[in-house]
């Protein structure tokens, strides 16, 4: 049965050779946006550029699928650290909150004793991707001049809003 089979495959090969060679050059496109699919959003269209261009530059249909497995296996490899540091940086960002919660209480309880008005106040700030978010930070101004725990915290560079 072994050059039977051995035939038929040739035979098979033969007859689909101009199939599968027209099919490849569009499973190379596909696999390549797969893979930006899996990175993050910022980064993908800058990636499907620089992908497209780099397998335009490799020689042959065959080298250019074996590429774009490549940046299936690199895009695969980049999401999983992405998500790893990520898990990082939230959990060091609650132990760090934890830690400074009794640094923080005090310094809102003196700008509650110092001054009039909230403790806080809401600031525009632009956070990871460029979204935009509404941070809080300390009030360091009374009425119309800097508290004395102000000119500490803007001197810090823990405050920045300004409140009558």
């Amino acid at each position: 049965m072994g050059p039977l089979l051995a035939i038929f495959n040739a035979l098979l090969s033969k007859l689909f050779a101009d199939e599968i060679n027209a099919w490849l050059p569009w499973i190379s496109d596909q696999l390549t946006q797969l893979a930006v699919k899996r990175l993050p959003q910022v980064h993908q269209e800058r990636y499907l550029e620089e992908w497209r261009s780099h397998l335009g530059e490799v020689p042959g249909k065959i080298g250019k699928l074996a590429v774009a497995v490549g940046f299936v296996r690199a895009a695969f490899r980049s999401s999983v650290r992405e998500f790893v540091i990520d898990i990082i940086g939230r959990t060091s960002a609650v132990l760090m909150l934890l830690v400074l919660a009794p640094l923080l209480v005090l310094v809102g309880l003196i700008v509650k004793v110092t001054s009039s008005g909230p403790v806080l106040c809401r600031k525009p700030m632009v956070g990871r991707g460029g979204h935009p978010f509404e941070g809080f930070r300390f009030r360091t101004m009374g009425s119309a001049r800097v508290t004395g725990i102000g000119k500490v915290l803007r001197r810090s560079g823990c405050s920045g809003c300004v409140h009558a």
